[in-house]
């Protein structure tokens, strides 16, 4: 079933005090995946548990956009498990599915640098736990 709220939204709104959960930094299964894959593997310890202390768990089902081309940047992703595909292409073609991210990496940054609208599409293939880190969490850390 796809979701009629993008993710975003309800991380912006999870940013905003609503009842969310969060990963603890004693999460095994993230520190796990990002302390042995992907670019958060090669970085110090203590920047991983800040991370992931600070991150907000997203559960999303298969087939969600996690967001789409055009969405404002709201955060950088990394996935904890399950598979999260790009879509690029035209704007009035059918999409394309480019890359598929596995857990320990990470996804969503350039719009964050640089505070621009995202230019691609990302959606769940399976069923996915992510982390995200807002843009504020993300320059603090």
């Amino acid at each position: 079933m796809l979701r009629e709220v993008p993710i975003a939204d309800e991380i912006a709104l999870a940013q905003a005090g609503a009842s969310v959960t969060l990963f603890p930094g004693k999460d095994a299964t993230a520190a796990a995946v990002f302390a042995a894959r992907g670019w958060l593997a090669d970085e110090p310890e203590r920047l991983r548990a800040r991370i992931l202390r600070e991150g907000i768990a997203v559960e999303v089902q298969a087939g969600a956009c996690v967001f789409r081309r055009g969405d404002p940047p709201t955060g950088l992703y990394g996935i904890v498990s399950g598979a999260v595909a790009v879509e690029g292409g035209h704007g009035r073609q059918s999409p394309v599915m480019t890359h598929v991210f596995r857990p320990g990496d990470w996804f969503g940054l350039s719009a964050v640098l640089d505070g621009s609208p995202r230019v691609l599409t990302y959606r769940v293939l399976e069923d996915a736990s992510l982390s995200a880190a807002s843009p504020q969490k993300w320059a603090e850390a």
